[in-house]
C-alpha cells in the first residue's frame, strides 16, 4: 500500500468514526511536495487516537440494537421497534422462516457550526435485529408502517384452529 493511500485509508476511518469529512486542502490526499508524508500520516494517526481516547466516541463505537415489544393475540404477531430519525426507506425488513430480521441505517447527527460534540448518548450507524417469532405457522406476509420513530411491524397467523373453552376450562368444539 502506498503512503497516499495508507492516508487515505486513515482519513476514512477518521470519517466512520466522527461523522466528520476531515476539510480539502493541501493535506487532503494528494501530497504536496512541501509536506512530508510521514509527518502527514502521523499527525492523522495521533488525532485518530486522540478522538478513540474521548468516551463521548467510546459509545458511538458500540454496535447498537435498537428495543422491542412483542405481543401475541390468536391471529397475530405485533412488533414494535424504537426507531428514531429512521426513515422506511432505510430499513430492510424481511421474514426468514419464522425469524423476522429487521436492518438498517441511523445516519449521525449533523455537526452544529462552531460547536465541537462532548457527549453524544444517540447511537448511529448500522443496526441488525434478528427476531425469533414465537410460533411455527405464520404467513410470509407482514405489514409494516414507521411513525414518530416507531416501526410497527404486523404478522398474520395462519389456520390457527381456536379452541373455545367453557368455564370448568374444557376444550368445546
Amino acid at each position: 500500500m502506498n503512503i497516499d493511500a495508507t492516508i487515505s485509508a486513515v482519513e476514512k476511518i477518521y470519517t466512520q468514526v466522527t461523522g466528520v469529512t476531515l476539510p480539502a486542502g493541501p493535506l487532503k490526499h494528494s501530497i504536496q511536495p512541501n509536506v512530508d508524508p510521514i509527518a502527514l500520516l502521523e499527525s492523522r494517526i495521533i488525532e485518530l487516537n486522540q478522538l478513540l481516547q474521548n468516551p463521548a466516541v467510546w459509545k458511538q463505537l458500540q454496535p447498537w440494537t435498537p428495543p422491542m415489544a412483542i405481543w401475541e393475540s390468536h391471529e397475530k404477531i405485533l412488533i414494535r421497534l424504537d426507531l428514531p430519525a429512521v426513515s422506511k426507506e432505510d430499513l430492510d425488513i424481511s421474514l426468514r422462516g419464522n425469524t423476522l430480521v429487521v436492518s438498517g441505517n441511523r445516519a449521525a447527527l449533523p455537526m452544529i457550526a462552531g460547536y465541537m460534540p462532548r457527549l453524544t448518548e444517540s447511537a448511529f450507524g448500522q443496526f441488525y435485529r434478528a427476531i425469533q417469532l414465537p410460533i411455527e405457522n405464520i404467513t410470509p406476509e407482514l405489514t409494516s408502517t414507521i411513525k414518530d420513530g416507531v416501526l410497527e411491524i404486523s404478522i398474520s397467523k395462519q389456520g390457527q384452529e381456536r379452541t373455545k373453552k367453557n368455564a370448568s376450562g374444557k376444550s368445546i368444539q
